[in-house]
């Protein structure tokens, strides 16, 4: 099941996540953009896919519509580099068609027995 709306949660990376604490990029984003987060959560991705080479994201929580229309327009810009800001609902969303597309997948390789490693693309590619 889907997760629950949060419309005004907004969703980044950034080029290197540990550097800044919260509260530096909490103040350099209000400085740079204008807006007002209300809660800033980073999500380490590489711990909860296990794999280390994985980037975390940020979550930002802002005050009002008006500030994610803001956001999500300009972006910001940390070190140089210009950050590209998300609705986090888009991004649950399409991450949530990706796990059924998977789980799908999964069960109807199940269903007709069906290798599920690297190698079946080889089998399958010879016995055209």
């Amino acid at each position: 099941r889907p997760a629950e709306k949060q419309p005004l949660t907004v969703c980044f990376s950034l080029r290197d996540n540990e550097s800044p604490t919260h509260k530096e990029l909490k103040d350099h984003i209000e400085a740079d953009t204008g807006v007002k987060i209300m809660r800033l959560q980073y999500e380490p991705l590489s711990v909860r896919s296990g794999d280390p080479s994985v980037n975390g994201r940020w979550l930002a929580t802002l005050r009002n519509l008006f500030d994610v229309d803001t956001i999500l327009r300009k972006g910001f810009y940390m070190n140089g580099d210009h950050m590209i800001v998300k609705r986090w609902d888009d991004i649950v969303e399409r991450e949530y068609r990706n796990y059924m597309y998977l789980k799908d997948v999964t069960y109807e390789r199940e269903k007709w027995n069906l290798p599920a490693n690297k190698h079946s693309k080889k089998f399958h590619k010879s016995r055209k």
